[in-house]
C-alpha cells in the first residue's frame, strides 16, 4: 500500500513528461509494482523523441538566422506647425518665421524688425515714408529687398517706397552685410521677404480651409480685414489666394492732438501656386499686388505734413515671380532658378506743378544659383562643414518719370 501511493503517481508524472504517456503493468505485475520491462522498453523512446525535438529546434533556428529582405519605402514628412523664433544677435543673419509674425500682429513689415540687432528703420511715421535702415546703409542702392527672389527697389525724393503686406508673408530673412547670394545692392544688407503657402494655414489632416480675421487699432482707428482660401487637393499641388485691406485715420499723438494728413488706405492681395511633382523638385508661382491711395504729404518721411505741400496720391506695387528648385538636404543640394518682374507706379497730382509728376519702375530678375554640400564632419568636438555655393544673377532697372510734359528714362 505503501508504494501504490507513494511511487506510481511518481513514475506516471515523470513518463507524462517526458512524452511516453503512462506505462501499462506488464500482465501478473503486482499492485504498486513498476515493471522493470516497461522502463527498459521507454528508453529508446526517449532517446527518439528528444532527437525530433532537436531536429525541429535545429531547423527553427536555421529559418530565424536567414534575413528577410522587405521592399523599401520612401517616407517624408512636412511640420505643420512653424516654431517660433528669437532673434539671435550673434549672427549676421536673422530670420523671423510666421509664428512670430502671427504673435506680433504688425501693421507695416517695419515692425517685424524690432529686436533685430543692426537694423532698424529710417523715415517714418508713415509706412509709405519708411525704410529699412541695416548698419548705417538706408539707400535702396545699399540695402537689397526681395519679395519671393524678385528684386525690389523704388526711389522717389521725400518718398520711402517700401511696399510688403505682412499679412501675406510667412517669413522675412534680415541678412546684415552683404551676402555671396545677395548680389549687387546689398552693400548694408538684405531684406528677403516670403510669401505663404497653403501648408503654412491648413489645419493638421484638412485639404482646403478658409480664414478671415479682423483686427482694429486704437491708435489711429485702423480696421483691419484679412480673408484666404486655400487648400491641397493632392499632395503635389498648393493654392491660396488672400486680400487684406487696412483702414485708418490720422495718427494720435500725446495731450489729444493728431499727425494731419497721416491716414492710410491699403490694400493688398496675393495669388500663388506651387507644385510638387514628386521627389526633391518643386515649381512656385506668385503674383502680389499692392495699392495704397489718398491725399497726402508730398513729403512723407517727415512728421510736419504739408512742408512741400499736399498731393494726392496713387501707388501701385505689383509682383510676378516664378522658382523652380532642387532641394535635398540628406544629400546636401540646394538648387534654385527665379525669373520675376517687378513694376511699380506712383501717380502724384497737384495745384503746384512742381509737385506733379508720375513715376514708373521696372525691374527684371533672372537668378540662378545654391549650395552643394562637400564634407560633414566634426573637428575638435564641433560640428563642421564644407560646402560650395555659386550663382548668377542679371538684372534690368527701368526707370521713368513724367514731369511738366517731358520724360525721361533709364
Amino acid at each position: 500500500m505503501f508504494l501504490q501511493v507513494r511511487w506510481r503517481p511518481l513514475v506516471v508524472a515523470a513518463c507524462w513528461l517526458w512524452g511516453i504517456g503512462r506505462p501499462i503493468p506488464a500482465p501478473g505485475a503486482e499492485a504498486g509494482v513498476v515493471s522493470t520491462d516497461n522502463l527498459a522498453a521507454s528508453v529508446p523512446l526517449l532517446s527518439a523523441s528528444q532527437a525530433a525535438g532537436s531536429d525541429a529546434a535545429d531547423g527553427a533556428k536555421t529559418r530565424a538566422a536567414q534575413p528577410s529582405v522587405l521592399p523599401a519605402e520612401t517616407v517624408k514628412a512636412k511640420d505643420m506647425q512653424t516654431p517660433v523664433s528669437e532673434p539671435d544677435a550673434t549672427q549676421s543673419i536673422t530670420r523671423i518665421e510666421s509664428g512670430e509674425i502671427e504673435r506680433r500682429q504688425a501693421a507695416s513689415v517695419f515692425e517685424l524688425l524690432d529686436g533685430v540687432a543692426g537694423a532698424g528703420v529710417n523715415g517714418g511715421p508713415r509706412a509709405s515714408g519708411m525704410s529699412f535702415n541695416i548698419r548705417g546703409y538706408t539707400d535702396s542702392e545699399d540695402v537689397a529687398v526681395k519679395v519671393d527672389g524678385a528684386v525690389k527697389g523704388f526711389e522717389k525724393y521725400r518718398y520711402g517706397g517700401t511696399f510688403i503686406e505682412p499679412d501675406l508673408i510667412k517669413s522675412v530673412e534680415v541678412q546684415r552685410g552683404p551676402q555671396i547670394e545677395s548680389g549687387a545692392g546689398s552693400l548694408g544688407g538684405t531684406v528677403l521677404a516670403t510669401t505663404k503657402d497653403a501648408t503654412d494655414l491648413l489645419q493638421p489632416g484638412r485639404s482646403f480651409g478658409a480664414r478671415v480675421r479682423l483686427g482694429y487699432g486704437s491708435v489711429d482707428d485702423e480696421r483691419h480685414r484679412f480673408a484666404a482660401v486655400y487648400g491641397r487637393p493632392n499632395d503635389d499641388v498648393d493654392l491660396l489666394l488672400a486680400v487684406t485691406r487696412r483702414r485708418s485715420d490720422d495718427i494720435g499723438l500725446p495731450g489729444g492732438k493728431e499727425l494731419e494728413h497721416s491716414s492710410a488706405a491699403l490694400d493688398s492681395r496675393l495669388l500663388k501656386a506651387t507644385w510638387l511633382p514628386g521627389g526633391d523638385w518643386s515649381a512656385s508661382f506668385s503674383f502680389t499686388d499692392y495699392t495704397d491711395k489718398g491725399l497726402q504729404p508730398f513729403d512723407t518721411t517727415s512728421n510736419l505734413a504739408g512742408l512741400f505741400g499736399l498731393v494726392v496720391r496713387k501707388a501701385r506695387d505689383r509682383t510676378v515671380a516664378f522658382t523652380l528648385r532642387y532641394a535635398d538636404d540628406a544629400g546636401g543640394h540646394d538648387w534654385h532658378l527665379t525669373l520675376a518682374r517687378g513694376t511699380t507706379r506712383v501717380e502724384d497730382w497737384s495745384l503746384n506743378s512742381r509737385t506733379t509728376n508720375d513715376y514708373d519702375y521696372r525691374i527684371d530678375t533672372i537668378d540662378a544659383g545654391g549650395r552643394q554640400q562637400l564634407l560633414r564632419s566634426t573637428w575638435l568636438g564641433l560640428p563642421a562643414e564644407l560646402q560650395v555655393k555659386a550663382g548668377a544673377q542679371l538684372g534690368r532697372n527701368e526707370r521713368r518719370v513724367t514731369s511738366f510734359g517731358s520724360a525721361t528714362s533709364q
